[in-house]
């Protein structure tokens, strides 16, 4: 598909990413900035990590089901969130085909790519999207299984 030749996906990877994802959603063309690459971001707490994403509009990718919280972690000022659940790393091959999936719903337009507002969790069995409804700016889960997605 021609459309998403011109994207580059842009990640921000905090601490808890193994090196190994990084690794392979480069080789995949995604533009990946690591928080272990920066020895003052290390030791950054959550919050700075999340305002950061948003500030240089990119995806937060992590380990931390903390980000999920919509308490601590408001949905309207979500960069734009991918939480992987598992440490297994070959889930990082679904990711590319998972976010062109969820582009065509969330940003069709040929520049970066931002899911503003937008928390997405991945486990083995499959992703949940959270959401704002665009109506009444409700939050709304979608579920999806990984064959549904394939």
């Amino acid at each position: 598909m021609n459309f998403f030749k011109n994207y580059k996906l842009r990640m921000y990877a905090d601490k808890n990413i193994d090196k190994n994802i990084i690794d392979f959603l480069r080789k995949k063309n995604m533009d990946v900035l690591s928080v272990t690459e920066n020895n003052k971001l290390t030791n950054q707490e959550d919050s700075f990590l999340y305002k950061k994403a948003k500030q240089l509009n990119r995806i937060l990718l992590t380990n931390d089901r903390d980000f999920w919280n919509d308490q601590s972690f408001k949905l309207h000022e979500s960069p734009g969130v991918i939480i992987l659940t598992t440490a297994d790393t070959t889930i990082a091959q679904y990711l590319p085909l998972l976010l062109k999936k969820v582009l065509i719903v969330c940003n069709p337009f040929d520049h970066p790519i931002v899911l503003d507002g937008l928390k997405i969790k991945c486990s083995p069995e499959g992703i949940v999207l959270k959401g704002l409804t665009d109506d009444s700016q409700k939050i709304e889960d979608q579920k999806y299984r990984w064959k549904d997605l394939l």
